[in-house]
């Protein structure tokens, strides 16, 4: 990761605005990760297009091979695979800023990304369904083989989410298109096959309103096949152990 993306002014701005924390603030040891709801400081007005996200985080550290002494802010692992998907095609949130630094011995971190004004996110298309239009059959079908075209389009790119939920997958109804959120847990892998079953298994289990006939759709289109042949069988079968 840079030591900074922007300007090093920006890292005290972003870190110091007072805005509440949308969530429950994760902690890890003696470090802590939240994530503010806010708006870009360049706006002349409260247009939502310049909505902005921004995660915080201090000492929140994880650990793998290559850092398995003092490990890394996730959020170094977050913006190198968001960078990556990005430059790949995938869509994910637009990079503002970001940045890290040293304070009284503590590693701070910040990433800030615009929002995906005008996408919804899964979870309130199948809890809510919002505007109606989830509900719909062929409507909804498309939807489904859009959403499993770009997950299988993250694993051939061998990158695995590691936290495929609802929440972090996003959907814009007007032009189809599909984003993911929150890349904190994901690694790149050898092989798609191994993205495969840890990202699917997640999205079946935490999906539990949607009906078998559509999750094997979702499976028919994540392998490009037009009935459920042997494949989507295995990756059933495993699903559902």
């Amino acid at each position: 990761m840079d030591e900074q993306i922007g300007s090093r002014d920006d890292f005290s701005y972003y870190w110091n605005l007072s805005e509440d924390f949308i969530e429950r603030i994760n902690k890890r040891n003696s470090g802590w990760s939240g994530v503010v709801l806010s708006y870009d400081r360049n706006l002349a007005s409260d247009s939502p297009v310049d909505r902005i996200f921004i995660k915080k985080q201090e000492d929140y550290i994880s650990y793998s091979f290559p850092h398995f002494i003092r490990g890394v802010l996730t959020i170094e692992n977050e913006l190198r695979i968001l960078l990556y998907c990005r430059r790949h095609g995938i869509v994910t949130p637009e990079l503002v800023y970001s940045g890290k630094r040293m304070v009284y011995g503590r590693r701070q971190a910040i990433l800030v990304t615009r929002c995906l004004e005008g996408f919804s996110s899964l979870r309130d298309i199948l809890y809510k369904d919002k505007n109606g239009l989830f509900s719909e059959g062929r409507f909804r079908r498309v939807m489904i083989s859009k959403i499993a075209d770009e997950v299988r389009r993250l694993h051939e790119i061998r990158i695995t989410h590691n936290n495929l939920y609802p929440k972090h997958i996003f959907v814009d109804f007007e032009s189809l298109k599909v984003a993911f959120i929150d890349f904190e847990r994901s690694r790149k892998k050898i092989s798609s096959r191994l993205c495969m079953l840890r990202d699917l298994s997640v999205l079946n289990r935490y999906t539990p309103s949607v009906s078998k006939t559509d999750k094997l759709r979702f499976l028919k289109a994540y392998c490009s096949s037009d009935s459920v042949n042997l494949e989507v069988r295995k990756i059933w079968k495993k699903l559902t152990e």
